[in-house]
């Protein structure tokens, strides 16, 4: 009766326990006198035995180790506790989770050949009991220890899974074998089948792997295909959405692209024409004649280089956005300017017409000594000006006619002006004297290259180069000139006549006198100090016309002088202009010097005798261009300072006595005449 009472009260706590089991959750109060880091599923083993004894429960047949060591087989329903840790090497059961923070005491570890079971943690120094679990109230108060959120027994933790009930019916399912309640599996089971866990998840891995590999290998094959399409479409030609001028030159090799735009760009070409015109007349300059040109080669290898620079991604890229985008280029017209400018220079030669000046003829011997002939406007193409306005028309694509505009060019002469300077300045003359008809004949011969000249402003007029040389194969004739303070017959005698002339004509019309020069002795037809000798070779007679008008000059023999006359433009009303001499000293020469004729050439007697050189006196004189303003000086010009050197006499004397009672003879000397008619020549 007492052993029956023993059994039914430990029936009920059994129960009962198992009821607080169900009802508790996971992770519930650890149990009282519970060390920490102890396994919470690790009840005492005398109170393991009580319960089984209790429960009348034996080992399983044909297990050696049954009793009571034999693990306790945990119902169905029951969930692992919370804070489990498998043991290293192995994998825990579907839905089992260990608490946050626990681990297993160092040092501690399974008896040889045996492993413990599914979810339990050795304590250190001891071995677990196979089977033992913590109540659900221990493993709760556990888990607030440990700072969890305990749970209701069977409810899985979130992403744990499902229980370990249904996941070992699917794997029993699976094997098509008895299903088996891992409650009461032993520990060599529960190790066979976490590494059938864990082989199981190796191979979804690796089909997880295989699948990733295949994918990507598809898509780099797709990828490649694409690449090689995209890439291998122009190997030849150009790429999709490439096009010059708007001509889409996809499809088309190099040579076929440059005919094409060729022959697409001929009218714009053709269009670079330009055309001038200037009045009634035109003027084509053609492409070609100012090198037109057309960048096609530059634009088609700019096209040919989209989509083949760069690394194999770069073209593709660029391939895709051409495709999708497309890309125009255009060409660019160009011409050779030094072409263009030679070009219009032709234009505008054509075109120019130099300003005509108002010209004066003066002919001495007719009625009407000038004839005027007025002046013309010119016209001038300013060049720089018309290349800018054919560059602007073409760089601009005009196909306008260019009207030429050329500037109009005024004439510096005109004849309103010539008119006044024809009015006579100046009229000078000198005396022939008994002059021979060999030097009358020069003095004509040397007026006619002075008579009828027109001397322009600015002009200078040499009297030597004007005449040239003055000997007898220039027409001139042998007659009295000076050499050596004597006179003698030579080529060219009296032309010195027609220089001093000029001169004082030229001096008493303010003409500018550039050189003169004196004669070696004074002469008889003009004042000394006022000539002008002339000797080719080292004495000339130089002038300016200092105006602003021409000059007119007018020579010739009238009766027995010799005339200048000069016009121009008039000196202002009541102004004369004289020349002034200034003879301020005067030199006695030396006795004459006696030559004895013992020839008896010249005279015989020495009673008689006969001047071989008349003696002068020296003179030294000034000249001046004295201007006078209503009969009142106003300037006065030194035009030289002349030294007329002192002649010494020489006279012939006979040798021989007179016999005495002889007839007697005229003492007076015979002269040659010494009065100098004749300049230098």
């Amino acid at each position: 009766m007492t052993d029956k009472r023993k059994t039914e009260g430990a029936d009920r706590a059994g129960e009962a326990e198992r009821r607080e089991l169900q009802d508790q959750p996971l992770g519930g109060p650890r149990p009282a006198g519970a060390q920490a880091g102890a396994p919470r599923h690790a009840p005492d083993r005398a109170q393991a035995e009580a319960r089984s004894n209790a429960e009348g429960r034996r080992p399983a047949e044909g297990n050696p180790a049954a009793g009571v060591g034999q693990a306790r087989r945990r119902p169905a329903s029951e969930p692992r506790a919370s804070g489990v840790r498998p043991v290293p090497g192995s994998h825990p059961a579907s839905g089992s989770r260990p608490v946050s923070g626990s681990r297993s005491v160092s040092g501690s570890r399974p008896a040889s050949g045996s492993r413990p079971a599914s979810g339990s943690r050795p304590v250190s120094g001891s071995r677990p009991v196979p089977g033992s679990r913590p109540a659900p109230a221990q493993r709760a108060q556990e888990a607030r220890a440990a700072g969890e959120r305990p749970m209701r027994e069977g409810r899985p933790r979130p992403g744990e899974g499902a229980p370990e009930g249904r996941r070992g019916a699917r794997q029993a399912s699976a094997r098509g074998g008895e299903r088996i309640d891992p409650s009461m599996r032993t520990a060599d089971q529960e190790y066979a089948f976490q590494v059938k866990q864990q082989q199981r998840q190796r191979r979804r891995r690796m089909q997880r792997i295989a699948l990733l590999a295949a994918v990507v290998v598809v898509v780099l094959g797709i990828f490649g295909v694409k690449l090689a399409v995209d890439l291998g479409s122009g190997a030849d030609t150009f790429y999709p959405g490439v096009s010059v001028d708007g001509l889409k030159l996809n499809g088309y090799t190099m040579e076929e692209a440059r005919e094409k735009l060729v022959t697409l760009n001929a009218d714009r070409i053709e269009a670079m024409t330009v055309r001038l015109a200037y009045n009634d007349r035109e003027w084509s300059i053609a492409p070609e004649q100012m090198g037109v040109s057309l960048d096609i080669d530059e634009k088609l290898e700019e096209a040919w280089n989209l989509g083949r620079t760069g690394n194999i991604f770069a073209r593709q890229q660029e391939i895709s956005r051409l495709k999708t985008e497309g890309q125009n280029l255009s060409t660019a017209l160009s011409y050779d300017e030094e072409l263009l400018e030679q070009k219009l220079t032709e234009v505008k030669d054509a075109v120019d017409l130099a300003a005509t000046n108002a010209s004066i003829s003066f002919d001495p011997s007719a009625e009407e000594k000038f004839t005027i002939t007025p002046e013309s406007n010119g016209r001038s193409v300013d060049l720089s000006t018309l290349i800018g306005q054919v560059k602007t028309q073409l760089d601009n694509g005009f196909t306008t006619v260019i009207e030429v505009k050329p500037d109009i060019v005024s004439p510096t002469v005109f004849a309103a002006d010539l008119e006044q300077a024809t009015t006579r300045i100046v009229r000078t003359s000198t005396d022939l004297g008994d002059s021979s008809d060999a030097r009358i004949h020069n003095i004509k011969t040397a007026l006619s290259y002075f008579n009828g000249m027109v001397v322009q402003p600015g002009q200078e007029v040499s009297f030597n180069a004007t005449t040239g040389p003055r000997g007898l194969e220039q027409g001139y004739q042998n007659a009295g000139v000076i050499e050596d303070d004597e006179i003698v017959d030579g080529p060219g005698g009296g032309v010195c006549q027609v220089s001093t002339t000029l001169y004082q004509a030229l001096v008493k019309a303010n003409i500018e006198i550039v050189r003169s020069n004196k004669h070696s002795m004074p002469v008889s037809y003009v004042d000394v100090g006022t000539d002008a000798a002339v000797a080719y070779d080292y004495k000339d007679l130089i002038f300016k016309n200092n105006t602003d008008y021409p000059i007119f000059l007018e020579g010739r023999v009238s009766g027995n002088s010799v005339v200048f006359s000069i016009y121009g433009y008039p000196l202002e009303e009541g102004t004369e202009i004289e020349i002034v001499t200034d003879v301020y000293e005067t030199i006695e020469p030396e006795e004459p010097k006696i030559i004895l004729d013992t020839e008896g050439e010249h005279v015989t007697y020495t009673d008689e005798t006969k001047v071989k050189k008349k003696a002068r006196d020296g003179i030294k004189v000034r000249s001046y261009r004295v201007i006078k303003k209503d009969g009142e000086e106003v300037s006065r010009e030194l035009l030289r300072d002349d030294y007329y050197k002192e002649v010494q006499g020489e006279i012939y004397q006979g040798v021989t006595p007179r016999e005495s009672g002889s007839a007697e003879t005229s003492t007076e000397t015979s002269t040659e005449s010494t009065e100098p008619q004749e300049g230098e020549e």
